[in-house]
């Protein structure tokens, strides 16, 4: 087996590995990708000015889309100029590739031709008619089947680099060694949310050991997995509120009543639905677009009481970050 090589940018700073002394996510930067990803739930609560920043790029680009997909015809020709500049940057080192010792990941990434197939959808325009991803941009994942948190945090990287590599900047100055840099500039496309178009800027990028190009990210806009999902809002939000309904009505009948469990108010709504499938993404797509508004959507957004039996909401302590980020090197080293 390989040896066992394991460099963080603290490392490349020449400051110490504890995460809670750092406002970057102290990343493995020559290996595979860190399994964390960028949270647009995370950046909406947010206050500072980096995620306000942010908040303004994002839901710019998906107003934009939305504009698009609720035009007819549609205009293939704009809808896919908007996503022309979404591919996976591989300097952000981020998200489910598999580990193979010292080696960089070789992401396939968010290409403009797949996000087109997934955007234009029959359900996803109806859904964007409804309004459902002018509400927040965190719904895009939410709703669009095949869109998951490895594919929205490639797009966002994307939509935001120009606010990563001012952030790097920022965070490069503040370490004990100084980091090189390319002498060559690099150009990349960033969106700008005043012209609301794809816009191009050059930097020069900081380097790591490998001399690879490095972007660093704020800690507090990534999480482990994205809570803000169907099966949350399925099962602790949705299903949770028709318990209650229909246990209020019951008990209008019989006070001794008894909560319905879960388990069979899901099988009966799916059966009201008419759905054969399974997936709580199905199951979210349909129950949204038969509602006459969008209430109960608005809701869970804010986590209001149905959703209080969760206790982990997205957000990772450092000590959380620190672990997800480790574990495929802590349990390899064990086994090595």
């Amino acid at each position: 087996m390989g040896k066992l090589n394991i460099n963080t940018v603290s490392d490349l700073l020449g400051l110490p590995k504890d995460q809670s002394l750092h406002e970057f996510a102290n990343i493995v930067i020559d290996g595979p990708d860190n399994k964390v990803f960028i949270d647009p739930v995370q950046i909406l609560s947010n206050q500072d000015s980096f995620s306000k920043d942010a908040q303004a790029t994002i839901k710019d680009f998906f107003t934009h889309v939305t504009n698009i997909l609720i035009q007819y015809p549609l205009n293939e020709v704009k809808l896919k100029s908007l996503f022309k500049y979404s591919s996976e940057n591989n300097s952000t080192r981020l998200g489910t590739s598999r580990l193979i010792l010292n080696n960089y990941s070789q992401g396939n990434g968010c290409t403009p031709d797949m996000l087109y197939k997934l955007f234009t959808q029959d359900n996803v325009i109806k859904l964007a008619k409804k309004g459902v991803f002018t509400e927040t941009p965190a719904n895009v994942s939410l709703f669009v089947k095949g869109f998951d948190k490895d594919r929205m945090t490639d797009l966002i990287s994307s939509l935001i680099f120009h606010l990563l590599v001012k952030f790097t900047d920022e965070q490069m100055k503040k370490g004990n060694k100084k980091v090189l840099q390319s002498p060559e500039p690099l150009e990349y496309m960033y969106w700008n949310h005043i012209e609301h178009s794809w816009e191009k800027d050059s930097y020069y990028p900081y380097l790591d050991f490998n001399k690879k190009p490095i972007v660093l990210l704020p800690k507090n806009i990534l999480t482990g997995y994205y809570v803000y999902n169907a099966e949350r809002y399925i099962r602790g939000h949705v299903l949770l509120a028709i318990q209650q309904n229909v246990l209020k009505e019951a008990k209008m009948k019989d006070p001794k009543a008894k909560k319905q469990k879960l388990d069979n108010l899901e099988k009966d709504l799916r059966d009201k639905l008419g759905l054969k499938s399974t997936a709580y993404k199905d199951m979210l797509i349909e129950y949204t677009l038969k509602q006459p508004n969008l209430d109960m959507l608005t809701d869970f957004k804010n986590q209001d009481k149905y959703s209080n039996m969760f206790s982990y909401t997205g957000r990772l302590t450092d000590q959380q970050l620190t672990t997800i980020i480790m574990k495929p090197y802590l349990s390899l080293s064990m086994t090595d």
